[in-house]
C-alpha cells in the first residue's frame, strides 16, 4: 500500500526541485518491496542537509508560483513534512530522502495486510487456545497491535466459525472450534 497518487506532496516536491536544464526525465522505479521517485537536481546550491525540509527554496520560482497558484504549494518548507505525513497516514514509517546530484524519495512497501491479518488471526487463536480467559487489552499488548484490529480479527474468527464467546465480555470466555482451526489459511 502507498499513498493515493493524484496530485500529492511528493509529485509536486519532485518537479518542484528538478533540475530543468538539461533533457533529464523523472524516474518512477518500482520494485516489489519499494518505489523510487528520482530526479536531477539534488539540494540546491548552498543549501546544508541540517536545512532539508525546512526552509522554501524554489530552483525554478516561475513554476514554483504557478504551483502556488493552482493550490498545490504554499511555498512554506512544509512539502517534505507533507510528504512524511501523508506516507504515515498510508501506514508507511520509512520514507527516506536522498540527494547528491539526484533528489530522490523512496517508499517502502507495506506488507500485505491480508497476509498479516491472517497471521495475527493465527497468534490471536495460539494464545487463546493457552488462556481461555484473555482480554482483547492483553491480546493487542502480547501481539503489539491495536485494540481495534485485535476486534476486527476475532470478529472474522467469529464469523469463520472457528471461535466464539461464551458469556458477557466481563466475565466469559473463548472458545476455539478445533475442527476448523486448520481452515484459518484455506
Amino acid at each position: 500500500m502507498l499513498p493515493a497518487w493524484h496530485c500529492t506532496p511528493e509529485k509536486v516536491d519532485i518537479v518542484d526541485r528538478k533540475d530543468f536544464t538539461g533533457d533529464f526525465f523523472t524516474n518512477i522505479e518500482i520494485y516489489p518491496d519499494k518505489i523510487i521517485i528520482s530526479n536531477p537536481g539534488g539540494l540546491p546550491k548552498g543549501m546544508p542537509e541540517a536545512d532539508f525540509g525546512k526552509y522554501s527554496l524554489a530552483r525554478n520560482a516561475t513554476l514554483a508560483n504557478l504551483m502556488q497558484r493552482a493550490g498545490f504549494i504554499e511555498k512554506l518548507g512544509t512539502g517534505i513534512t507533507r510528504i512524511r505525513q501523508e506516507a504515515e497516514k498510508a501506514g508507511i514509517h520509512d520514507v527516506e530522502f536522498s540527494f547528491g546530484y539526484f533528489f530522490a524519495v523512496e517508499f517502502k512497501r507495506v506488507a500485505d495486510s491480508w497476509k498479516s491479518s491472517e497471521k495475527s488471526s493465527e497468534k490471536i487463536l495460539n494464545l487463546i487456545s493457552t488462556n481461555k480467559n484473555i482480554t482483547i487489552k492483553e491480546l493487542a499488548n502480547e501481539l503489539n497491535i491495536t485494540r481495534r484490529t485485535v476486534e476486527k480479527n476475532l470478529a472474522k474468527l467469529k464469523v469463520k466459525g472457528m471461535l466464539q464467546r461464551v458469556g458477557s465480555d466481563k466475565g466469559g470466555f473463548w472458545v476455539v472450534n478445533n475442527t476448523t482451526f486448520e481452515g484459518l489459511n484455506k
